[in-house]
């Protein structure tokens, strides 16, 4: 995109005072020095990212760590990436639930709370039945849902851990 200036009179100025307005233009025949421009831009990019370098295509941590790179390269240095996989998750972001130790189910069995038989007062053994078989039950994880799942503590779901820039001189 080139950028061109245009003479136009303002609707809202007094008659006969002209402004200035910078129009955008795609077309590079409008403005000549457009080329140049984009020239320019092109080697500005490669000085700071390296050459081949699409910037589209990279998030902006990367193209900071491939920014720095190139900065190492010029000063003889060689700089290595400054985040690395969790050794926890194994850079996924995800580990068991610490809860159910990824069986998806917090088991409960009547027996864990209690040490002898509970009594219910006023119930019938038919309906003392159906709360045993309620509570012996296996009930999904409070803490997953489920899932087996939870986000990696040390890395907290990203998956890499961060670390300081590490130079290396060659």
């Amino acid at each position: 995109m080139s950028f061109s200036n245009k003479k136009f009179l303002s609707s809202s100025s007094s008659p006969g005072r002209d402004s200035f307005f910078t129009r955008a233009s795609s077309d590079p025949s409008l403005n000549p020095s457009s080329s140049s421009q984009n020239e320019a831009s092109e080697s500005s990019k490669e000085k700071t990212f390296g050459k081949n370098v699409d910037v589209e295509k990279y998030t902006i941590d990367q193209l900071a760590f491939l920014s720095r790179k190139e900065q190492g390269k010029k000063e003889g240095k060689v700089i290595l990436p400054d985040y690395h996989n969790c050794t926890r998750c194994n850079g996924t972001g995800k580990d068991f639930c610490s809860a159910c130790k990824g069986r998806g189910t917090n088991d409960h069995d009547i027996t864990d709370d209690f040490e002898s038989d509970v009594y219910i007062v006023g119930s019938t053994a038919e309906q003392w039945n159906l709360i045993k078989s309620t509570l012996g039950e296996s009930t999904p994880c409070w803490l997953c849902r489920g899932k087996k799942i939870a986000i990696c503590k040390d890395c907290r779901g990203t998956g890499c851990r961060d670390r300081d820039k590490l130079w290396v001189r060659v």
